[in-house]
C-alpha cells in the first residue's frame, strides 16, 4: 500500500509501514482501514466481559475507565478502538478491532479494582477474550 494511503471513513492514514492519525492529502489514494473493515464486518479482534455485582453498581465508573483506555491507545495506535459495547443485565460486553485492546482493558479493571481477570488468546494470537468479574 503506498505511503498517503487515506482512510475514507475515519481518517487514518497509511504511511512508513503503519496507519496512524494524520492529515489525509486530498489526492492520495482512498483504501478503508483494517479497523474499519472489521467493524464493517463485525469482526471483533477481542472481547471483553465484565460481570458481578460490583459491575452494576459502578457502571458507569467501569464505561469511563474502558473509554480512557481506549483513547490511550487509539492515540499511539489508530487500528485499536472499541467496535460498540453492549450492557444487559448480566454485565458489561465491550467488542474491540485489536486484541491488544481488550486486554488493555482488563489489566486496567484489575489494577484499578482488583478482581478476577483471565485473559485467553487465540493459537494465532489475532484474537482475544478478556473476562474480568468483582462480586
Amino acid at each position: 500500500m503506498p505511503d498517503g494511503t487515506c482512510c475514507p471513513d475515519c481518517g487514518a492514514v497509511f504511511s512508513e509501514g503503519r496507519w496512524h492519525w494524520g492529515e489525509c492529502a486530498a489526492l492520495g489514494p482512498a483504501q478503508t482501514c483494517p479497523a474499519c473493515r472489521r467493524i464493517r464486518e463485525g469482526a471483533a479482534g477481542g472481547i471483553l466481559t465484565l460481570k458481578g455485582e460490583f459491575v452494576r453498581a459502578k457502571q458507569q465508573e467501569l464505561l469511563s475507565l474502558i473509554h480512557h483506555q481506549e483513547e490511550l491507545e487509539k492515540a499511539e495506535h489508530a487500528l485499536n478502538r472499541i467496535m460498540d459495547i453492549a450492557v444487559d443485565d448480566d454485565g458489561i460486553t465491550v467488542r474491540t478491532t485489536d486484541p491488544r485492546l481488550a486486554c488493555r482493558m482488563g489489566d486496567a479493571l484489575e489494577r484499578a479494582y482488583e478482581g478476577a481477570l483471565e485473559i485467553h488468546h487465540d493459537e494465532d494470537g489475532f484474537f482475544a477474550r478478556v473476562a474480568w468479574e468483582r462480586a
